[in-house]
């Protein structure tokens, strides 16, 4: 992002003093899916990612696929899960709860790669934003449509999370309060931080940081010399990919 800032000139929007064409008005990240990151109460990460690639979990995918149904909203027709593969999110769950519970005990969220790159530019972990550290507690994970379908416990047809199967994988209830709030497409999950904006040159380092909620996707700039740089609930690599291309 600070390449992109110093290469193309970018300024932030309502920048008076700007002489650049280049005005950055928001911010969209794209990520892989299908992996699992752990947090814990402050948002830092209780171990490595497990990326899309990992198929560790191949023994957790096969009792999802095999153990678990449910009855779908229209019809009644039963449901099976056996499109829950070992890259999905829930099985990597199951593989932690059965394998690390000392650490499975400590989370407070499970997100994508891509979700928790936006908390970190929401200001989750910024150490000058003495706003964004006090109010870092009412920051929320957020997700899209297209990456909660990788965690292997979304039901497109009802829109929703099916907690059933997450209670399933997990009775402590654990799993089903950890996932991210999922996002209609053009919703935004928050704005870019103060701190962010002054380290990668979108504001004079020298600036003192304003009573801003960069908390929640409606909060908007307390002060007309403070720039609000909204960041988009993006989603994974392969849509975002299509509609580079425009499909």
């Amino acid at each position: 992002l600070r390449t992109l800032v110093t290469d193309l000139g970018l300024a932030p929007p309502s920048s008076p003093s700007s002489s650049s064409k280049y005005v950055l008005s928001g911010i969209g990240i794209s990520g892989q899916q299908h992996g699992m990151v752990l947090l814990d109460s402050d948002h830092r990460p209780l171990r490595p990612a497990k990326l899309w690639c990992d198929v560790e979990a191949c023994r957790e995918s096969e009792w999802i696929r095999n153990a678990f149904t449910t009855e779908a909203a229209a019809g009644k027709e039963t449901r099976r899960w056996d499109h829950v593969l070992p890259g999905f999110t829930s099985p990597k769950v199951l593989w932690t709860i059965r394998n690390e519970p000392e650490i499975w005990n400590r989370v407070r969220w499970c997100c994508l790669p891509h979700d928790y790159v936006n908390l970190v530019l929401r200001g989750v972990h910024d150490d000058d934003d003495d706003y964004a550290r006090e109010h870092s507690n009412t920051i929320v994970p957020t997700t899209d449509r297209g990456d909660a379908s990788g965690s292997g416990v979304f039901d497109p047809t009802a829109n929703r999370y099916c907690t059933e199967l997450a209670n399933a994988i997990d009775p402590s209830g654990r799993y089903a309060k950890s996932l991210p709030t999922i996002l209609d497409p053009l919703d935004i999950c928050g704005n870019l931080s103060f701190q962010w904006m002054k380290d990668v040159g979108l504001i004079n380092g020298d600036s003192r940081s304003p009573s801003h909620d960069n908390a929640t996707s409606s909060s908007t700039s307390s002060s007309s010399s403070f720039p609000t740089i909204p960041i988009s609930a993006g989603s994974g690599d392969n849509m975002c990919s299509a509609l580079g291309v425009g499909c």
